[in-house]
Parts: C-alpha cells; structure tokens; sequence
C-alpha cells in the first residue's frame, strides 16, 4: 500500500479512546487522518466528535463502513462486538487494529484467521506492551542467557476510574439504549458458554478476566517464554476476580498471579532470573499518557552485585504500537501481535479454566 496517510474510521469511543488512542492519532497526524467517529452514546460522539472537529459521526458502525471510504478501522468497543466489527471492517477493504482481547472465543478467531487469509488486510491485535522498547531490550538481554530459573507475571490493578478521574477529563453520558445494554450482556453470556460449556460464575468471570487483564501479561510471556508445556495448577477465587496459574515450561515452573479490586493502585510486572542476572519489566498504568516503563537488570559477579535501572524512552507504547500498524499496513507484512498470535493465549486460557476445574472438583 502506497498510501502514506491513512483515513481512519474509530468504533467505540469511551476511556481507551479519548485518553490514548484519539490524542495518539491527532499526534501522528501525518500518518492518521482522523476519518469518521462512531459510538452507539449519541451525546457521546458528539462530544468527541466536536472536539476532533471530525464531521463524519455514525451511531452504527456498518453505517459508517458504507458511507465512509476508509483505508483502516480501530476496533475499541465493547468486547462482545470486537469480531463482528473486525470482519465488516475486513469485508469493506479496510485494515484493522483491535483493542484486546480480539474476539471471545475460538470460533470467533478462526472466521477471523480465515478472513484475514481470503482478504489479505492486515489485522492488529492492540497488545502495546510487545512494543515497548524496554520490553524489546529485556527480550534481548534473556536470549543470552544460559538458562531461566524462575519467572513470575504479575498484574494486579485497582479501579482504573480512580485513576483517570485525578488524570483526564473525559466524557461519559449514559443515553446507550437499554435494546444494546441488554444486548451486550447477552452476547458475553453466550459468547464464554461457546468458549467453555457451562461453567460456574467464577469461571466465567475468570475467562473474563484473562481476556482482559490478563491477556496483555500472557502474551508478553509468550514473546519472552515461549508457550508453557502445560498448566500444571490453576485456581480463581473472589467471584473469579483473582487467579494464580503455575505454568510449566520443562526446566522451570513461572507463576501467573493476576486480580482486581478497588485500591488505587497499579502494579504489574514480569520477573525473569538465571543463575548470576535477574531482570524486572515493571508497567505503569496506561490511563496516564508516556509513563515509562522501568527496566530493572541485576548482575552477580563473584562478590560484586550491580543494579542498573533503565527508562530507555519516554515514547509511549500506543505510540509505538501505532507506528507498528501504520508500517504493516504500508509493507503488508502482518505483525507479531495478529490473529494467529492470539488464538495462542486463547489456547492457554482454555487449558487454565480446564486447571481451574479440576481444582474445584477437588475440594
């Protein structure tokens, strides 16, 4: 594709929207084009709408793919409709970036692999964290190393509102029609029993919980890692809103601690040791624009102990990941993070929520 600045259509415009993804097109003007705005609040997209100064305003988004020529879609609304965003937009000629999780299941991905394959757009999955230049430096610091000893992932965050409330000034209305409110809660219920038979509460909210949260931890350890071996142990508690998962990977064993409550807090991170190095990526919240994130790297040498901490860019990760769609779509060489990659974490979810059932039957 020859075109250098790409019209973009947005579907979704809530928090991700106005605080990262539309201040992050507006500053890479001379790639993005701010084309059409869609979100199914109409006071919400006028808000939006007036302050981009973008005419093209469409309440459905199959609307806006008849009305709108756009060379690609940013999919950031609810999770229930990621898919059937991604394969209209698919189906009009457009490339597409979603926000994770891509789709709810296996059967969603599989229509959308074999989309992706009978049109050859490109499709993005919005894991920013494999694009963090710090998160590449630590990939390149492990490849040299003899061997791996212990790894743990961890990510437990607070109420992200009690951050955005001290940070931004964003809109919300609440005129979404009750038909979709309804709509939406009905299409999540269906959408995890495809995914896992009928499971108790707490599983489905787990599976809820690893599509969202824990979704970007999974697939930055896999880039690191590699895929497990198998799950060894998982269990999920508190309604499903925490849940360990001990990860077998042949010569060490990496725990995956994932939760969320009401603390004003963030804290996630993936800590890596080998014999004589131990490495620590630690995340910031993303509500807040350019944190960066922190590379901790130890060394042992004989009696000598060294911490090196690094910030190697104050260049956001959404940035980064932007500039990584735009050049896919300029080169039409898919990403890292596209469909194929996800249905990956989607696999381990799976083998975790089997874990988890096996656990409860146990008790």
């Amino acid at each position: 594709m020859h075109v250098t600045r790409l019209n973009v259509g947005v579907v979704g415009l809530g928090e991700v929207a106005q605080i990262i993804h539309l201040p992050n097109l507006l500053e890479l003007n001379q790639k993005f084009k701010i084309a059409a705005l869609c979100d199914v609040s109409p006071r919400l997209l006028e808000a939006v709408a007036n302050r981009y100064h973008v005419s093209e305003r469409f309440v459905d988004y199959r609307e806006m793919l008849e009305k709108v020529p756009l060379d690609v879609v940013l999919v950031l609304n609810a999770n229930e409709y990621h898919a059937d965003t991604a394969l209209a937009a698919l189906d009009h000629g457009a490339h597409v970036f979603v926000e994770k999780p891509l789709c709810m299941n296996r059967r969603e991905a599989e229509t959308l692999q074999a989309r992706v394959q009978k049109t050859g757009q490109i499709l993005m999955v919005g894991y920013m964290r494999r694009y963090d230049q710090a998160f590449a430096q630590a990939a390149k610091i492990i490849a040299g190393w003899p061997r791996i000893d212990y790894a743990e992932i961890f990510d437990m965050i607070g109420s992200n509102r009690l951050i955005i409330d001290q940070a931004a000034e964003i809109f919300r209305f609440d005129d979404v029609p009750e038909k979709i409110i309804r709509e939406r809660g009905v299409r999540n219920q269906h959408a995890i029993a495809e995914a896992l038979g009928t499971v108790p509460e707490v599983l489905a909210n787990a599976y809820g919980m690893m599509l969202g949260l824990a979704s970007h931890d999974v697939s930055a350890m896999r880039e690191l890692l590699g895929r497990p071996q198998r799950v060894l142990a998982a269990k999920a508690w508190n309604q499903g809103y925490y849940f360990h998962a001990m990860l077998d990977f042949g010569s060490y064993v990496a725990s995956l601690q994932i939760g969320s409550d009401q603390q004003l807090r963030f804290d996630a991170h993936i800590l890596l040791t080998s014999p004589h190095e131990s490495l620590r990526l630690q995340y910031d919240t993303p509500y807040i624009r350019h944190l960066p994130t922190q590379l901790f790297h130890d060394v042992a040498c004989d009696e000598v102990w060294t911490r090196s901490q690094e910030r190697r860019t104050f260049r956001d990760a959404f940035v980064a990941e932007l500039l990584a769609f735009h050049d896919a779509v300029r080169t039409s060489i898919p990403p890292k993070t596209s469909v194929n990659d996800f249905v990956e974490d989607l696999c381990l979810f799976e083998a975790m929520i089997d874990a988890m059932k096996s656990s409860m039957s146990c008790c």
